[in-house]
């Protein structure tokens, strides 16, 4: 027999409900096919062994007046994810591992593991940066490289090192989606944003004029600290 019970205090433990309601039913509760998930404690499908009295049920826990019990129906779905890609378009599964969850459908709505099935977020990786002045370039103006990369919902960060992190977020319906080859596209955008920020230019210059050329570009760097133009000096 499926219940469907809402009104569940949300800092209660798993363990204490179902002990509760156990001890409450007089009825036996399959605790591994019962769901009660971490995004909405609030509600929970106890599965018994055997069918009980709802009425009595209630009767028994009206010292907990928030408490609300509905039989609900038997799961007629399920929800299936696939951790690997599969080799087959079609329904077979070849070589891959699949996380499947009973769907429910009772008085709050359709219920499932949602925690089994939250798409893996991409952790942060450092970007391949050709060398230390671009790197120096790329931290000096970071508040404008995210402005690029939030297109692409990642964001720099630095502290000993360079990262780029992913800001993605789970319960968005597209996140699926959007992790795809996530990391080859932020990275493309960043070689993309510096190619079109970064000029490179090489001077030869003799040893004679050599002090007198890095001279003034002592004196005159703090023109541009407001401007476009950034100097580097070895």
């Amino acid at each position: 027999m499926y219940v469907c019970v809402s009104g569940i205090n949300k800092e209660e433990t798993n363990e204490s409900f179902f002990d509760y309601i156990e001890a409450k039913s007089r009825g036996y509760i399959h605790r591994s096919e019962s769901l009660r998930t971490v995004d909405e404690p609030e509600h929970a499908v106890v599965v018994f062994a055997h069918r009980i009295d709802i009425a009595e049920l209630k009767g028994a826990t009206r010292g907990n007046l928030s408490l609300e019990f509905n039989e609900a129906d038997p799961p007629r779905r399920i929800i299936a994810r696939v951790i690997e890609v599969l080799k087959d378009t079609n329904v077979k599964i070849t070589d891959s591992k699949v996380v499947i969850s009973v769907m429910y459908n009772c008085e709050h709505g359709t219920f499932w593991d949602t925690n089994q099935h939250r798409v893996v977020i991409p952790g942060p990786f450092k970007p391949k940066v050709s060398d230390s002045y671009i790197r120096s370039f790329i931290i000096d103006i970071a508040s404008v490289c995210n402005e690029q990369l939030a297109q692409h919902h990642a964001y720099l960060t630095f502290k000993d090192e360079l990262y780029i992190e992913c800001n993605i977020d789970q319960k968005d319906k597209a996140a699926r989606c959007k992790v795809k080859d996530w990391k080859n596209l932020v990275q493309k955008a960043l070689d993309e944003f510096v190619n079109n920020s970064v000029k490179s230019r090489h001077l030869q210059i003799t040893s004679d004029t050599q002090g007198q050329l890095l001279e003034h570009i002592k004196k005159t760097k703090a023109q541009y600290k407001s401007e476009e133009l950034k100097s580097y000096l070895p």
